[in-house]
């Protein structure tokens, strides 16, 4: 079994970087899930970022953490985006069509500087 750490930043105003590194599945999913939403609801962020490129592995739960927070953000008049150029973590938001809700990009300092 191998971990899983979220990595929380404040890069700039209003936005908070949620770095995912290891494995994100059923098991501790609750981290991602509690973070997110606690994050989107406090009304302090209009962005969220997702920095996937220190994840491995992503389960279904772990999308649906994803997709949840995006919605909070969304119903509150923010956004949020992805971080993520592996071709298999691509490969997953293609299959699932969340590549169609989310705007992925491929590095953190762009992301970023949307965000911002």
């Amino acid at each position: 079994m191998y971990g899983f750490q979220l990595l929380l930043s404040e890069p700039s105003a209003g936005v908070l970087e949620l770095s995912l590194i290891g494995e994100v599945d059923l098991a501790n999913v609750e981290k991602l899930r509690a973070a997110s939403q606690t994050a989107a609801r406090s009304g302090d962020y209009t962005c969220l970022v997702f920095d996937l490129t220190r994840l491995g592995f992503i389960d279904s739960s772990g999308l649906h953490a994803l997709a949840q927070a995006r919605s909070l953000m969304v119903a509150r008049g923010g956004t949020a985006k992805l971080v993520c150029a592996q071709d298999s973590l691509l490969k997953v938001f293609e299959l699932t069509g969340l590549n169609q809700i989310f705007p992925i990009i491929s590095t953190r300092d762009e992301a970023i500087a949307v965000a911002a």
